[in-house]
Formats: C-alpha cells, structure tokens, sequence
C-alpha cells in the first residue's frame, strides 16, 4: 500500500517562518527547492522510511539552521541532535522505547 505524504514548504518571514505551500510526494517522486525554500519532512508510517536529500556543497561545514516545531524559532543546525533523535527513533521501531 503506497501512503503519500504532504510535504509542508515555508519561507523566513519577521518572526519565524510561514507557510508557502506544499506538495503530496509519493514514492518515488522528486521535487527540487530553490535556495530560499524551508521544507518539513515527517515520517507517516510505523516503519523505517528513507529519504535523498541533495545539497550543494559540503553539508556538514555549511552554515544551516532549523526551526523549533511549535514555536518556529530559528537556531543553528545541531548535527548530534539530528543523530539522537535518529537513534531514539530506531530503538522505538526495534520496540526497546515507547513513543512519547
């Protein structure tokens, strides 16, 4: 069973973000942003999905940052908060943490 998933889009606006938009990805599909695009991503499924993302550049020495999920508050990427939660997301599919 395919499930599509609504991808939010936004834009940097006075304070925070704002909605620009969004698209129903399927898999399989493919969408480029442009430079100035913010997109969302969200896992629908109780189970491991995958995702390609292509940047420009080295990722990891690029200045990036991320936007807190309910206030929208922008702060710098944090790499290692990226991994926790990946990992805390893994141990919760292999049923060692329960969802919160």
């Amino acid at each position: 069973m395919e499930v599509a998933s609504r991808i939010p889009f936004y834009r940097r606006a006075e304070h925070g973000l704002e909605q620009h938009g969004s698209k129903e990805l399927h898999a399989k599909d493919t969408t480029p942003l442009g430079a100035a695009i913010i997109h969302a991503v969200t896992n629908p499924l109780d189970q491991i999905t995958a995702a390609i993302h292509v940047y420009g550049g080295d990722f990891f020495a690029t200045p990036r940052s991320e936007w807190d999920p309910k206030t929208f508050e922008e702060r710098p990427y944090d790499v290692e908060d990226t991994m926790r939660a990946f990992e805390v997301a893994n141990e919760r599919l292999r049923g060692k943490v329960p969802r919160s």
